[in-house]
Protein backbone atom coordinates (compact mmCIF):
# COMPACT_ATOMS: atom_id res chain seq x y z
CA UNK A 1 0.00 0.00 0.00
CA UNK A 2 1.80 3.21 -0.66
CA UNK A 3 1.54 6.41 1.12
CA UNK A 4 -1.29 7.54 -0.81
CA UNK A 5 -3.20 5.12 -0.13
CA UNK A 6 -2.69 5.34 4.02
CA UNK A 7 -3.37 9.26 3.92
CA UNK A 8 -6.84 8.13 2.35
CA UNK A 9 -7.71 5.19 4.35
CA UNK A 10 -6.53 7.42 7.55
CA UNK A 11 -9.23 10.22 6.34
CA UNK A 12 -11.90 7.49 5.71
CA UNK A 13 -11.55 5.97 8.79
CA UNK A 14 -11.65 9.43 10.64
CA UNK A 15 -14.96 10.29 8.95
CA UNK A 16 -16.27 6.79 9.45
CA UNK A 17 -16.17 7.05 13.41
CA UNK A 18 -17.70 10.69 12.85
CA UNK A 19 -20.60 9.13 10.97
CA UNK A 20 -20.85 6.18 13.61
CA UNK A 21 -20.77 8.76 16.65
CA UNK A 22 -23.88 10.85 14.93
CA UNK A 23 -25.63 7.46 14.71
CA UNK A 24 -25.39 7.02 18.25
CA UNK A 25 -28.64 7.12 20.34
CA UNK A 26 -28.28 10.56 23.16
CA UNK A 27 -28.52 8.83 26.50
CA UNK A 28 -31.95 9.66 28.27
CA UNK A 29 -29.91 10.57 31.24
CA UNK A 30 -27.82 12.95 30.53
CA UNK A 31 -24.16 14.30 32.11
CA UNK A 32 -24.93 16.88 35.17
CA UNK A 33 -24.06 20.35 34.34
CA UNK A 34 -20.62 21.93 35.87
CA UNK A 35 -21.65 23.96 38.72
CA UNK A 36 -20.63 27.39 36.85
CA UNK A 37 -23.97 26.57 34.49
CA UNK A 38 -26.35 25.72 37.33
CA UNK A 39 -28.75 28.09 37.60
CA UNK A 40 -29.31 28.92 41.25
CA UNK A 41 -33.12 28.29 41.43
CA UNK A 42 -31.91 24.59 39.54
CA UNK A 43 -29.38 24.39 43.00
CA UNK A 44 -32.67 25.01 44.55
CA UNK A 45 -34.20 21.73 43.33
CA UNK A 46 -31.21 19.65 43.03
CA UNK A 47 -31.14 16.84 46.02
CA UNK A 48 -33.19 13.61 47.42
CA UNK A 49 -36.45 13.26 48.64
CA UNK A 50 -39.23 11.78 49.98
CA UNK A 51 -42.39 11.70 48.67
CA UNK A 52 -44.73 13.09 51.29
CA UNK A 53 -47.96 12.62 49.03
CA UNK A 54 -49.34 11.93 45.50
CA UNK A 55 -52.57 12.87 43.75
CA UNK A 56 -54.23 11.47 40.14
CA UNK A 57 -56.77 14.13 39.80
CA UNK A 58 -58.53 14.37 42.36
CA UNK A 59 -57.65 10.83 44.01
CA UNK A 60 -54.76 10.70 46.70
CA UNK A 61 -52.65 8.02 46.04
CA UNK A 62 -51.63 5.35 48.76
CA UNK A 63 -49.04 6.11 50.58
CA UNK A 64 -47.89 2.74 50.02
CA UNK A 65 -47.82 3.93 46.42
CA UNK A 66 -45.36 6.61 47.47
CA UNK A 67 -42.61 4.77 49.57
CA UNK A 68 -39.18 5.31 48.04
CA UNK A 69 -37.38 8.61 46.73
CA UNK A 70 -36.96 11.31 44.04
CA UNK A 71 -33.75 12.51 43.00
CA UNK A 72 -33.41 15.64 41.14
CA UNK A 73 -30.25 16.20 39.23
CA UNK A 74 -29.65 19.48 37.39
CA UNK A 75 -30.95 18.06 34.41
CA UNK A 76 -32.88 14.91 35.52
CA UNK A 77 -35.45 13.41 37.90
CA UNK A 78 -35.53 10.03 38.79
CA UNK A 79 -37.66 7.81 40.84
CA UNK A 80 -36.61 5.12 43.18
CA UNK A 81 -38.28 2.62 45.16
CA UNK A 82 -36.69 1.43 49.14
CA UNK A 83 -34.34 -0.93 47.31
CA UNK A 84 -32.39 2.19 45.50
CA UNK A 85 -34.15 0.35 41.88
CA UNK A 86 -34.99 3.06 39.70
CA UNK A 87 -38.58 3.61 38.58
CA UNK A 88 -38.66 6.31 36.27
CA UNK A 89 -36.14 8.93 35.02
CA UNK A 90 -36.91 11.55 32.97
CA UNK A 91 -34.48 14.67 31.31
CA UNK A 92 -36.05 18.26 32.11
CA UNK A 93 -35.98 21.56 30.93
CA UNK A 94 -36.94 24.30 33.87
CA UNK A 95 -38.28 27.79 33.19
CA UNK A 96 -37.55 30.20 36.57
CA UNK A 97 -39.09 33.12 34.95
CA UNK A 98 -42.33 32.58 35.11
CA UNK A 99 -44.00 32.46 38.38
CA UNK A 100 -44.70 29.69 39.21
CA UNK A 101 -41.44 27.63 37.55
CA UNK A 102 -42.76 25.59 34.08
CA UNK A 103 -41.03 22.25 33.51
CA UNK A 104 -40.95 20.44 30.47
CA UNK A 105 -40.01 16.25 31.16
CA UNK A 106 -39.23 13.76 28.66
CA UNK A 107 -38.70 10.44 29.88
CA UNK A 108 -39.49 6.74 30.25
CA UNK A 109 -40.84 4.11 33.00
CA UNK A 110 -38.29 1.34 33.85
CA UNK A 111 -37.97 -1.49 33.06
CA UNK A 112 -39.20 -1.65 29.76
CA UNK A 113 -40.71 -4.13 28.39
CA UNK A 114 -41.53 -4.92 25.26
CA UNK A 115 -44.07 -2.12 24.39
CA UNK A 116 -40.88 0.78 25.31
CA UNK A 117 -42.97 3.14 23.24
CA UNK A 118 -45.58 2.90 25.50
CA UNK A 119 -43.23 3.43 28.65
CA UNK A 120 -42.35 6.85 27.18
CA UNK A 121 -43.50 10.14 28.19
CA UNK A 122 -43.66 13.58 27.38
CA UNK A 123 -45.11 16.40 30.17
CA UNK A 124 -45.89 19.81 30.99
CA UNK A 125 -46.20 21.03 34.59
CA UNK A 126 -45.59 23.61 37.56
CA UNK A 127 -42.45 23.50 40.01
CA UNK A 128 -42.55 25.97 43.11
CA UNK A 129 -40.70 25.36 46.17
CA UNK A 130 -41.22 26.59 49.36
CA UNK A 131 -38.09 25.44 51.92
CA UNK A 132 -37.57 22.04 51.98
CA UNK A 133 -40.80 21.36 50.05
CA UNK A 134 -41.28 21.14 46.59
CA UNK A 135 -44.48 20.79 44.56
CA UNK A 136 -44.99 19.08 41.55
CA UNK A 137 -47.86 18.71 39.38
CA UNK A 138 -47.90 17.79 35.30
CA UNK A 139 -50.67 17.16 32.82
CA UNK A 140 -51.09 13.51 31.49
CA UNK A 141 -52.46 15.02 28.47
CA UNK A 142 -50.66 15.55 25.29
CA UNK A 143 -48.80 18.92 25.18
CA UNK A 144 -51.04 20.85 27.56
CA UNK A 145 -49.83 21.95 31.14
CA UNK A 146 -51.74 22.89 34.57
CA UNK A 147 -52.84 26.33 35.14
CA UNK A 148 -52.66 25.97 39.09
CA UNK A 149 -51.72 23.56 41.50
CA UNK A 150 -55.62 21.61 41.70
CA UNK A 151 -55.13 18.78 39.98
CA UNK A 152 -57.61 17.95 37.10
CA UNK A 153 -58.68 14.85 35.85
CA UNK A 154 -55.66 13.90 34.27
CA UNK A 155 -52.91 15.63 36.21
CA UNK A 156 -50.38 14.14 38.60
CA UNK A 157 -49.28 16.25 41.66
CA UNK A 158 -46.37 15.29 43.98
CA UNK A 159 -45.16 16.97 46.75
CA UNK A 160 -41.86 16.18 47.67
CA UNK A 161 -39.60 17.06 50.90
CA UNK A 162 -35.87 17.12 50.79
CA UNK A 163 -34.32 14.52 52.91
CA UNK A 164 -31.16 15.23 55.33
CA UNK A 165 -27.37 14.77 54.30
CA UNK A 166 -28.44 13.83 50.71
Amino acid sequence: MGPTTKIQMKKFTKISMIFVGLMLPASAEPKESSDAAISAEVKRLVGAYEIVSGQYGEKEIPKDRLEGKVRWGTKTIAGYDNDENKLYAAVYTLDSSTDPWTIEMTGRMIPESEDAEAKKFKSKGLVKIEDETVTLIYSTKDGEKPDDFEPEEEDHKFVFRKTAGE
